[in-house]
């Protein structure tokens, strides 16, 4: 899902950044 664009490795702090934006 929106982890696709960002690495797993990001994990929730990705997530939150791409639902942020």
């Amino acid at each position: 899902p929106f982890e696709s664009r960002f690495p797993i490795n990001v994990g929730i702090t990705g997530y939150v950044a791409t639902t942020g934006e």
